[in-house]
């Protein structure tokens, strides 16, 4: 068995990692909203082979599509916010044996 004397922790570059990682945040709201703005657009073969009649867009559906765009970048802003929040927690040093 080896053992070190001490383990030195800390979090360097902890602040860097969650400042670069807030632009992806935004892209992915923007994803998510295009993706459900589309959806409700949608009218495939599916349903011009089944003999359905074409799609409604009607406001309850815009409606429900918004209120899913809101949550979702509800989530995202939330998101953002407790992941900086935790990247600028200043962690103690610490010092413990370590045996490998």
């Amino acid at each position: 068995m080896i053992q070190a004397d001490y383990c030195l922790v800390d979090s360097i570059g902890a602040q860097e990692v969650a400042a670069g990682s807030a632009g992806y945040v935004w892209g992915e709201v923007v994803l998510g909203a295009a993706v459900l703005a589309v959806v409700p657009f949608l009218s495939g073969s599916a349903r011009s082979e089944a003999g359905s009649p074409p799609a409604v867009s009607s406001g309850s559906v815009f409606a429900v599509g918004a209120l899913l765009v809101v949550t979702l970048a509800a989530a995202f802003y939330a998101t953002v916010k407790a992941s900086d929040a935790l990247a600028r927690r200043t962690a103690p040093v610490t010092l413990w044996p370590v045996t490998l």
